[in-house]
């Protein structure tokens, strides 16, 4: 049989990342391995994906915001070196919420460029439903947002 957290000490760990206390402090606190929460962040998080992408559909809405938000993986992209693996640098996610509600509608991590924008809005087009009226879509100016809206919405 797998080695499983009990339900309860995967709540305990839940409820103190939420709360704001550092994977370390975590650990430390619930006298659990880090890597066992490491584990059990990516499970959480795979989790929660599955969850959003059946639940998110169909979303009537009459105002939607798109906007990017930076991190990095390992280090900033001018730091960088060649020899690098790929994945390192500047990464974005991508989010487009409905306004009046403050729900996450799309969301993609990716590089900051066209493809990104395209997947996005394609993604973000399968999940808002656009009649009976317009869908005001506002964002922070980005250009590849452009023609990938025009592509995904016509």
């Amino acid at each position: 049989m797998a080695n499983v957290l009990p339900f309860a000490r995967r709540v305990d760990i839940a409820s103190h990342l939420v709360d704001g206390c550092s994977i370390n402090a975590t650990s430390r606190l619930l006298k659990i391995h880090k890597q066992t929460i490491l584990d059990f962040l990516v499970l959480l998080g795979e989790g929660c994906a599955r969850l959003h992408d059946r639940l998110v559909r169909d979303v009537v809405t009459s105002d939607v915001e798109m906007d990017e938000i930076w991190s990095f993986v390992q280090k900033k992209q001018h730091r960088c070196k060649p020899e690098d693996p790929s994945e390192w640098g500047d990464n974005y996610t991508f989010v487009g919420l409905a306004r009046a509600t403050r729900l996450v509608i799309s969301y993609l991590t990716g590089p900051r460029d066209g493809t990104s924008a395209f997947v996005f809005a394609f993604d973000l087009r399968k999940r808002v439903v656009t009649s009976p009226g317009r869908v005001h879509f506002s964002s922070d100016g980005f250009q590849p947002y452009i023609p990938a809206m025009r592509a995904a919405f016509g």
